[in-house]
């Protein structure tokens, strides 16, 4: 799994952009930067500003958990949601129906967040069966 600072390293260095370039966009000083790549965990807004700056997805940036894969999927599920709703808005439903759709929507999305979760949590147990099994061996 990838920790934050491991991704902030691997942006900055894609990107071509340093430090204190990073620092000014967010609006934090080179230092903060300095302490996220030595492993330090910036507050959600701050880390919302470095997803943004990147053009990365935010739950990925902050999440220790989130794998590429995943990521992928969650998008997929979200893209798949909003078309969907557009569709129905175009068939000319009512606010009140595309309240509904919006509640909908969310509730497929929080879904896929779970089916995520889930997913990391069976491979962590995984990981340490087979830990624990090569201990014994």
């Amino acid at each position: 799994m990838e920790s934050f600072k491991d991704k902030l390293k691997a942006l900055l260095t894609e990107n071509s952009v340093s430090q204190e370039e990073l620092a000014l966009a967010v609006n934090v000083s080179q230092a903060s930067i300095s302490k996220y790549l030595r492993g330090s965990i910036p507050k959600s807004n701050i880390s919302q500003s470095i997803a943004t700056f990147f053009k990365v997805d935010h739950k990925w940036l902050a999440s220790d958990s989130i794998d590429k894969t995943h990521l992928d999927y969650l998008t997929r599920q979200q893209r798949h949601v909003n078309e969907l709703s557009g569709k129905i808005m175009e068939l000319g439903a009512s606010k009140e129906i595309m309240q509904h759709v919006h509640e909908l929507a969310d509730a497929v999305i929080k879904c896929a967040e779970k089916n995520i979760e889930c997913a990391e949590k069976n491979k962590f147990l995984r990981d340490q069966i087979v830990k624990e099994n090569k201990f014994f061996l």
